[in-house]
């Protein structure tokens, strides 16, 4: 690594950060022209702000709450109370103030709720992870994309739950940023595994899989920026990730149809189901109903919805990937779409890319046991094949591991080891 690069990097980074920090929301409502909540924060302030004589609880002061913060909080709560009791009642007693509700807060927490649920996902992506490093080998050319979405996924939902806790121009973008990061990546993950775009076994797919990296990448980039640094505009964010999530949810709909009614499995209509699942808990969010008790609103419960879908996706992504495995360890099909290479096929494959490389392949055992191998361990520099045999001898596999063309010379030629 060159430290030098990391350093600038590093910095550049962190002047990005600071410069996001300084761009704040402009979110007028209705209570913050309300005339008894201005007089009411006016007053407060004077009275309690004054030559620093306000003493916050230090639970408070941890989470940065100031004198006139605590003001504004109290106020909103007092104005609210008042038209909540009012008599005759009023039609709509609860307004918002700084484009949110007025929740109660708890430990200091302004949306404790929105919290607690944040936290349910970054478990669910927490367990789900272990899960998939159980149960998906390393070898296997899929695992490294569902743990970064794994690791999207706890990284959104860690700046949801800091979010909630304060609201602040800064942690609202961190926000905004980790949840159109985890949508686009959904998207990103939707094409690679649909089209498995991890696959080495044709030349066009690392190519495509490069073009596809590069593209949401860069969409990724302009989106950031333009959130940042041209206009913080709501309405577009909202349709930016509205868009990316329906095309990556039609996508995962068509291929359960399609799967199902090749394969007849249940388990390959899942995505369609959590798709459904998704789409009714988002549904709240059209509700936007003043919050229960104070606690509890619309935003909160979609965050409370999402945590089964979450679970019910890790259970598809190891199904999947162990149906993929199975299918191929005993050279037939499974429900995933053909890999195109049979057990004689990739073997073949695989001695025309060692003597591509200039390496040998040496086979000692009949090629009918072979399974398709991903061609990264053709980078290992090791002895030729080594089997392993399980306790089912039917399910017998091999470690296809290359020798350099140096290591050759005492050996006889390759092709008296082949066994076909």
């Amino acid at each position: 690594m060159n430290i030098g690069v990391g350093r600038v990097n590093l910095y550049a980074l962190f002047a990005f950060v600071f410069l996001a920090s300084l761009i704040g929301r402009s979110n007028a409502s209705l209570g913050d022209h309300l005339p008894d909540f201005k007089e009411c924060v006016q007053v407060c302030k004077t009275e309690n702000c004054q030559d620093g004589n306000s003493v916050l609880p230090l639970h408070h002061r941890l989470l940065l709450w100031t004198c006139p913060a605590e003001c504004d909080y109290t106020c909103q709560h007092v104005v609210t109370d008042r038209r909540v009791s009012r008599d005759p009642p009023m039609i709509s007693p609860v307004v918002q103030f700084h484009g949110k509700w007025p929740f109660r807060r708890l430990l200091g927490m302004q949306e404790p709720f929105s919290v607690l649920f944040s936290f349910f996902n970054f478990a669910a992506h927490w367990h789900g992870m272990s899960r998939v490093q159980e149960s998906i080998p390393a070898w296997h050319s899929l695992r490294p994309y569902y743990m970064m979405f794994g690791y999207i996924g706890l990284a959104s939902w860690s700046f949801s739950m800091i979010f909630h806790t304060r609201d602040f121009p800064l942690t609202e973008k961190l926000d905004y940023w980790g949840a159109g990061a985890s949508v686009l990546y959904g998207l990103y993950l939707a094409v690679i595994r649909i089209f498995r775009l991890d696959l080495e076994n044709t030349p066009y797919r690392p190519t495509l899989r490069r073009l596809w990296t590069a593209v949401c990448v860069l969409l990724y980039t302009l989106h950031v920026s333009y959130l940042t640094f041209w206009s913080w505009d709501y309405t577009y964010n909202m349709m930016a990730n509205v868009v990316v999530g329906i095309v990556q949810n039609l996508m995962w709909t068509g291929f359960s149809i399609f799967r199902y009614q090749r394969h007849l499995k249940s388990w390959t209509a899942w995505p369609g189901m959590i798709v459904a699942w998704i789409i009714m808990a988002m549904s709240l969010e059209l509700l936007d109903f003043p919050p229960w008790n104070g606690l509890i609103d619309a935003h909160s419960l979609w965050h409370l919805g999402t945590v089964v879908p979450a679970v019910w996706w890790y259970s598809f992504l190891i199904r999947d990937t162990q149906d993929d495995i199975a299918a191929h360890r005993h050279g037939g099909s499974s429900s995933n779409e053909d890999w195109g290479c049979s057990p004689t096929r990739l073997f073949t494959q695989l001695i025309s890319t060692a003597a591509n490389a200039g390496k040998y392949v040496i086979a000692t055992s009949p090629v009918a046991s072979l399974v398709c191998v991903p061609r990264h361990l053709l980078t290992a520099k090791a002895v030729a094949i080594n089997r392993v045999s399980p306790p089912n001898p039917s399910a017998a596999f091999f470690f296809v591991q290359v020798l350099p063309s140096s290591s050759t010379s005492t050996l006889p030629e390759a092709s008296e080891h082949l066994s076909f």
